[in-house]
């Protein structure tokens, strides 16, 4: 219905991997974007409403998808349009038309960029294009790249994870199918978004390769799904098994956000001690500084959470179902807004080079800037031109011959990298300011280079 179709939206907002990718330029969103929309352009035709208006935009936006991501996006449509027939059984749609008109549609429209492209590059864009959809989809031992290798369990356990925790009501919406809570007007759409879900799922699992960008296009589906165990009427018969296992999910959210707000608050000054990963471990510095100083942003983002899971047991209480969705959406969308406006973005200009750059600019002066090894293309971009590796030649780098300034010209470096100095070198460079970066392999700093003296210029290393 229409309440459930807002509320899918709500839900989409409040998943964290969809949320925090949505604030990037990437192609994978672009991708989920086209498939998601050919996807729902097509649902009609399925359903015996095929019309020539219909077939354009549901070929065109997957000929578009596949102009962005290649063609795993034709693939993946195919898949699930096999998943669905499947499901409802309704082989005779296979000698239809209309999905073979798709197909050449979206074909065609990849052909008009990917033939050019492929006959003007020659055999070294045909490898590149092998390489980049065969290769990651392949096995090494079959001839793939064996990039990104991971389990099989791997994208299932990026889905429930990017997901959480309103997949948890996913299971809900499946119970409704066998308990018939679910209404003969809303099995054909869940089953199709079922299918999109199950193929993406499925396809990825197999491949080689799988990244956590690779989820994106089942989301929406994901969304739709949790969000439907709200609107699912009384049994035709027997036990309310979607029903329980909803309001039991939703209490478990409730509770859950409840008690993460509480402890919040309680140990954000006591700096707990957890074993995470480098860039959650500052994702939870951020989020513990922000709510130990009792900044504005984080207190009005828990207070709303901590309002919407006690409303949602409230209207559990009450029996007002879609209300209580409605207060887990919050719940969740809370949170990730919260992390997405306030602490990734710090989390960003702590690592960035952008204020470091904009302080030491006067410094340098115009003059030479180097790095140890490496381009960093961060710091070129914020610098405003290139800023050059110091070269290595038999293992040494070079010296400044002529330099622009009798300083030589300065370095910024992490303390690893001078290690790939040698002695001489490092006795000509003298620290000058050290940034507050995080991340990494420690801060960068600043050095000047003094100018190179006539009897350093041997074999240990300095000639440019």
């Amino acid at each position: 219905g229409v309440a459930e179709g807002w509320l899918a939206l709500l839900f989409i907002l409040g998943i964290y991997g969809f949320g925090s990718r949505a604030t990037l330029a990437l192609t994978d969103m672009l991708m989920a974007a086209l498939l998601t929309s050919a996807w729902l352009v097509a649902f009609p035709i399925f359903g015996g409403g095929a019309s020539s208006a219909r077939i354009c935009a549901a070929g065109g936006l997957l000929g578009l998808g596949v102009i962005t991501k290649g063609p795993v996006v034709l693939i993946l449509a195919v898949f699930a349009g096999l998943l669905f027939v499947a499901f409802e059984r309704t082989r005779p749609l296979l000698r239809s038309a209309w999905p073979w008109q798709i197909v050449a549609i979206a074909a065609a429209i990849g052909a008009i960029w990917y033939t050019p492209w492929l006959v003007i590059g020659g055999r070294h864009e045909v490898r590149i294009f092998l390489h980049e959809n065969f290769g990651h989809f392949a096995p090494a031992s079959m001839g793939g790249t064996g990039e990104a290798s991971r389990p099989f369990w791997y994208v299932t356990a990026r889905l429930i994870g990017g997901a959480n925790p309103l997949i948890l009501l996913m299971p809900a919406t499946l119970a409704g199918f066998a308990t018939g809570e679910v209404s003969t007007r809303q099995r054909k759409p869940l089953v199709f978004q079922a299918s999109l879900v199950a193929a993406v799922v499925i396809f990825f699992s197999f491949a080689s390769a799988k990244r956590d960008d690779y989820i994106l296009p089942a989301l929406p589906g994901v969304a739709i799904l949790s969000a439907a165990a709200f609107g699912m009427k009384e049994p035709t018969g027997g036990y309310p098994g979607g029903a329980k296992i909803r309001d039991g999910v939703s209490a478990l959210i409730g509770f859950a956000a409840l008690l993460a707000v509480a402890l919040a608050l309680a140990t954000a000054r006591r700096n707990p001690q957890l074993t995470l990963q480098s860039s959650d471990a500052a994702l939870m510095t951020i989020l513990e500084g922000g709510i130990a100083t009792r900044s504005p942003p984080f207190m009005i983002f828990l207070g709303l959470a901590a309002v919407a899971a006690v409303a949602a047991f409230v209207f559990l209480a009450k029996g007002s179902t879609i209300l209580v969705g409605a207060m887990i959406g919050v719940v969740s969308f809370a949170g990730v807004f919260l992390i997405d406006t306030f602490v990734r973005p710090e989390l960003a200009r702590t690592r960035s080079y952008k204020a470091f750059v904009a302080q030491i600019r006067e410094r340098i002066d115009g003059h030479p800037l180097f790095v140890v090894h490496d381009a960093d293309f961060e710091l070129a971009f914020y610098y405003g031109a290139l800023v050059p590796p110091l070269v290595f030649k038999q293992s040494h780098p070079p010296a400044i011959t002529e330099p622009a300034a009798p300083s030589g010209g300065y370095l910024i470096a992490r303390d690893v990298d001078l290690n790939m100095l040698p002695d001489s070198y490092r006795q000509r460079i003298r620290l000058i300011e050290r940034s507050s970066i995080s991340g990494g392999e420690g801060p960068p700093a600043l050095y000047v280079i003094e100018p190179s003296r006539p009897g350093l210029k041997s074999d240990a290393g300095i000639v440019r």
